[in-house]
């Protein structure tokens, strides 16, 4: 499957600057767009059904992991790349060299805590 986001359906090009996000209220994947000055959430489950994209497709499968990847991310638009931690293990970013030192010196006072009693 192709890493970048994508789809078949014609649906998902007829509106500039829609995107996909967890909606505040239910937390629920969301296609988020706007229609004149009517701003909508479509959820996901609901485009599939209005459009009869199956499971099995290469739209259906698209949503699952947009689904899947905005447990990861804060949003998502057609063309971004999906993050890595939805095919692997592996992080999207490394941490910063702060944030290693912050962990050492976490890890280092809790062994000494421990070794200490």
């Amino acid at each position: 499957m192709d890493p970048i986001i994508k789809f078949e359906h014609k649906f998902f090009t007829l509106f500039l600057g829609m995107f996909f996000a967890l909606s505040e209220q239910t937390q629920q994947p969301a296609l988020f767009l706007k229609m004149g000055e009517i701003e909508a959430a479509l959820p996901l489950p609901g485009i599939r059904q209005e459009f009869m994209i199956g499971d099995d497709s290469a739209d259906g499968r698209m949503l699952q992991m947009i689904s899947e990847a905005l447990g990861y991310v804060h949003g998502l638009r057609a063309g971004d790349p999906l993050p890595k931690e939805i095919f692997s293990t592996a992080a999207s970013r490394s941490p910063s060299e702060r944030h290693v030192v912050i962990a050492y010196q976490r890890l280092t006072m809790q062994l000494a805590t421990w070794l200490g009693r």
